[in-house]
């Protein structure tokens, strides 16, 4: 009998003798209860090794809580248990939906401590779902009612996630001072475990800000808190930021530690790890010109993930074995590497990673001269970039809606959950009458101010999508003027864009493709060659190019300020009031009218 079938028959004998113990008439409700904390300490205790049997638990538990009349908290507990087993296995979003509901269901709490500890845990799957600003409001609130009740158990901890999420949306002020405030609480509470995120978390503030003597002063500091604490999974994190630190300025340095952190990990079971400390070995051994020894330590990282169904890590190796061949001028192999891990990448799903890896292979074919193929990754790059950028804006209003709905559940709970009934019939009519007007007019007030917050804050999230414009079209006139001036390009190309700069012919909005052709005197194989080295699928897009790039000229200029949209939409060359709208829109991202009257306002 193999050792899962072995836990699979305990599983159902606790199960069986839990449910026969808890059905007996002759135990008394106290027995039950009992039954039933010893069974939830069970299914905790299941949580990371086996969560896939934990439902069965919880379903055991829940079924005879009828019986047993479970109070409050054990309820919380198997609730908490619950999601905790379904984000082990994978599936934050479906934790977090399971503790939204019990949430929103809830009038009161066992205690402030419950409150907050719910609030904490949205936070949580909230974040690791990738729905920063939800998770960034529902850790703020558990905090606050900490502080509010001045409740000390594990607030140093709740604290260091705040930071972490403060960190990850680019606010190092606040989170250094979250992080400092949270060293404190953890001192004197004396939270060993606690102490050391804040620590680690600090190291992250000062390398983000590039302080690599204070980053690695906290490193150390964090790794020997945690090895005091004896929570092994920690200290091998600390080991590895430390390596990591070191990586271009020590690379001894950088094996010794990372040596450290694979001794640590290996036994604990926490297979990930180990996979991420053997890539950056290699990676070091890779950076020393040691290539045999660094191909060594990819093959092994390789395998372990295959055996262990990391697929998340394979990309990752590919990347790795891509840039070896590279630095031994294997440029064929490289790019076959290169190619695989982005096919992988695209299997998966994972757009960000495959983004950044797109950028790192651009490089290979600029030595190559491969200019094909630079120009096909180049066009993926901005289509991703282009979809990244709208996932963003459909992910910052969900999270605006979703706060909203979220307040306004809250208020009306509020306001519903007061009773009326322990007034005689009389006086409940009339104070019913009252209070029902009073909460009309309530509501429709606080509905009234919500929806101003919420246009307010869909007004926010535009001006800083405006601000990421203004960036990227300040990137793009650079790379357009490198471009134009590029020694890559043929003399035919350069006729072409000679002939657009100076003569405009994208302002006539009957020009063709074969008056270009005509008036520098080419062929139509020779203008698709300079289309696709230019990067533009059609004569078209460059037509709708360069119009657009008139029109915010002409809306940049205050000498144009008394044209209307219509008249500098024909003057760039657009047949239509339609036409250009829908161009503009799409290569922008927002309406000619919002771009106008925002892109010359300074960014605060």
């Amino acid at each position: 009998m193999n050792s899962r079938s072995y836990f699979t028959l305990l599983l159902l004998a606790a199960v069986f003798s839990f449910l026969s113990c808890s059905g007996e008439k002759t135990d008394s409700v106290e027995s039950g209860l009992e039954q039933a904390g010893a069974l939830i300490e069970y299914a905790r205790a299941l949580v990371d090794t086996h969560p896939d049997s934990v439902s069965v638990i919880c379903n055991s538990i829940e079924s005879s809580g009828s019986r047993n009349e479970l109070p409050d908290s054990m309820r919380l507990d198997v609730v908490h248990i619950r999601a905790n087993a379904l984000s082990a296995m994978g599936m934050p979003d479906s934790a977090y939906s399971i503790l939204s509901k019990e949430y929103n269901s809830r009038n009161k709490w066992p205690g402030h401590y419950a409150h907050a500890y719910m609030l904490y845990k949205l936070g949580w799957y909230s974040y690791i779902s990738g729905h920063i600003p939800a998770a960034e409001k529902y850790i703020k609130n558990s905090v606050d009612l900490m502080e509010k009740e001045n409740i000390l158990k594990n607030r140093a901890n709740f604290m260091s996630l705040y930071a972490d999420i403060l960190f990850s949306r680019g606010k190092y002020t606040e989170a250094q001072e979250c992080l400092f405030r949270t060293l404190k609480i953890a001192e004197e509470t004396r939270d060993t475990l606690a102490l050391g995120r804040a620590y680690m978390g600090i190291g992250h503030v000062y390398g983000g800000s590039e302080n690599r003597n204070n980053s690695l002063d906290y490193y150390k500091r964090a790794y020997d808190t945690f090895v005091k604490a004896g929570d092994n999974d920690n200290t091998v994190s600390a080991l590895t930021n430390i390596g990591l630190s070191y990586r271009y300025v020590n690379p001894d340095s950088a094996l010794h530690y990372y040596q450290l952190a694979l001794n640590a990990s290996s036994g604990s079971g926490n297979i990930r790890s180990e996979v991420i400390i053997l890539y950056n070995i290699g990676n070091i051994y890779a950076d020393i010109g040691q290539y045999e020894e660094a191909g060594k330590y990819f093959d092994e990282t390789l395998k372990i993930c295959r055996e262990n169904g990391i697929a998340s890590g394979i990309p990752k190796v590919y990347t790795g074995y891509a840039m070896l061949e590279s630095l031994k001028q294997n440029y064929a192999k490289s790019d076959q590497y290169y190619s695989d891990a982005i096919e992988v990448l695209k299997s998966q799903g994972d757009i960000a990673t495959l983004l950044s890896l797109l950028k790192v292979s651009l490089p290979l074919y600029e030595k190559t001269g491969d200019w094909k193929k630079w120009a096909a990754r180049s066009g993926e790059i901005r289509v991703l970039e282009d979809s990244l950028l709208s996932a963003e804006k459909r992910m910052q209003l969900q999270d605006i809606a979703k706060s909203y709905e979220i307040e306004k559940r809250e208020m009306e709970n509020r306001f519903l959950s007061k009773s009326l009934y322990e007034q005689n019939l009389n006086i409940r009519l009339w104070l019913s009458l009252f209070i029902l007007f009073a909460m009309a007019f309530t509501i429709t007030a606080a509905l009234y101010w919500l929806n101003k917050k919420l246009k307010k804050e869909l007004e926010s999230s535009y001006h800083i999508l405006m601000d990421q414009y203004r960036e990227e079209k300040r990137l793009r006139e650079t790379m357009e003027v490198e471009l134009t001036v590029a020694n890559r390009y043929t003399d035919t190309t350069h006729k072409v864009l000679e002939y657009f700069n100076e003569v405009k012919p994208y302002l006539n909005p009957d020009i063709r493709a074969g008056n270009i052709m005509e008036a520098v005197n080419i062929s139509y194989a020779d203008f698709q060659k300079v289309l696709y080295e230019l990067e533009y699928p059609n004569f078209k897009t460059m037509l709708n190019h360069y119009r657009v790039h008139e029109a915010v000229l002409k809306f940049e200029d205050p000498s144009y300020d008394h044209y209307t949209i219509e008249a500098i939409a024909k003057d760039a060359g657009f047949g239509s009031r339609a036409r250009f709208y829908s161009t503009f829109e799409s290569v922008k991202g927002v309406k000619p009218a919002w771009y106008r009257s925002h892109i010359n306002i300074r960014s605060a």
